[in-house]
């Protein structure tokens, strides 16, 4: 299913700020599509909400229709990625940002956009990729450094590493921090460019 570049572009597509990035489900019947509402610049209608400042929200689509029929507005650093569920109502969103001086921090989370429930995975640094396998049982995530000094002790550039973290049991644990932090432990670091051979586990490859 094609899209019309100004579905996105249009500044008054309703229930976003600036558009950061796209996802599609994997039949393209529904679009996520993340972005970012500079807190200064926005009116105040759209910048609050529920007496919290917006920063980041996630809202789904379905094309050609322009209204959202979901929000996700859990999130306190930018979402970088989505993973939709082959078959359930449920997307695994992450992200995070680089602090400025030190760490790589990140948020990692499931929601159902029909019940409106929320997980939160655990601890985690900066997540740059994220998947649901075919099965819809597991997941994995690609994640930078907690920070520096895992890049000092690994001796590699801390903005050109990752870890590609497997996640099994998705619904069955409650958090995943002590399986993030052993498998980050015990790896061998990827570059980007190493990125590029890593097998996909999604349903969709264009995930």
């Amino acid at each position: 299913m094609a899209i019309h570049p100004r579905f996105i572009d249009d500044p008054t597509l309703p229930g976003t700020g600036k558009v950061t990035r796209v996802f599609w489900n994997h039949d393209r019947s529904i679009l996520a599509v993340p972005s970012a509402f500079p807190p200064l610049t926005q009116p105040p209608a759209r910048a609050v909400y529920g007496g919290q400042q917006l920063r980041y929200r996630v809202a789904l689509y379905r094309p050609p229709l322009s209204q959202p029929f979901a929000v996700f507005d859990d999130a306190e650093f930018p979402v970088k990625t989505v993973a939709f569920h082959p078959y359930l109502p449920v997307m695994l969103l992450g992200g995070g940002s680089y602090d400025g001086g030190y760490c790589f921090e990140g948020q990692l989370f499931l929601w159902d956009w029909n019940s409106s429930h929320v997980r939160d995975l655990g601890r985690v640094p900066e997540v740059a990729f994220s998947e649901i396998s075919t099965d819809g049982n597991s997941a994995r995530v690609t994640v930078r450094p907690w920070d520096e000094s895992v890049a000092e002790k690994k001796g590699r550039d801390p903005f050109d590493m990752f870890f590609v973290i497997d996640l099994p049991r998705l619904f069955e644990r409650r958090s995943f921090d002590d399986e993030i932090a052993l498998q980050i432990d015990r790896q061998t670091p990827k570059t980007a460019q190493d990125l590029v051979n890593v097998p996909s586990k999604s349903a969709d490859p264009t995930q």
